[in-house]
């Protein structure tokens, strides 16, 4: 069998998925704890109804130095952008994952 199939019966995801789970569930919690240490320079939040699916779009700040792609915030903001509203404005950590897992379940 192969890896895939072996984590499929194990009920288990591939690495990339569990991966970017983490990276949006962090983005979540950095967001909604506030940007009290020192990460405000790497998102600006913008919120608007003109928008298609969430009304909470990230931007990504301008760096002086070249951000490769692999990089944090290169990673979460174009999958975050595209979440549905439900997920990006769930009240707590708990609802959030369980809204998120239901997207990745569609995704991959």
């Amino acid at each position: 069998m192969s890896c895939e199939e072996r984590l499929r019966t194990l009920g288990l995801s591939v690495l990339e998925r569990r991966r970017l789970r983490g990276d949006l569930m962090a983005l979540y919690s950095f967001l909604r704890r506030g940007s009290g240490e020192g990460g405000a320079e790497l998102f600006s939040l913008g919120s608007s109804d003109r928008t298609c699916g969430n009304g909470s779009k990230l931007h990504q700040e301008r760096f002086r130095l070249d951000i490769r792609n692999h990089f944090f915030t290169k990673r979460v903001i174009k999958r975050w952008n595209r979440l549905p509203r439900e997920v990006v404005d769930a009240p707590s950590l708990s609802v959030f994952k369980r809204h998120l897992d239901n997207v990745l379940n569609n995704m991959f």
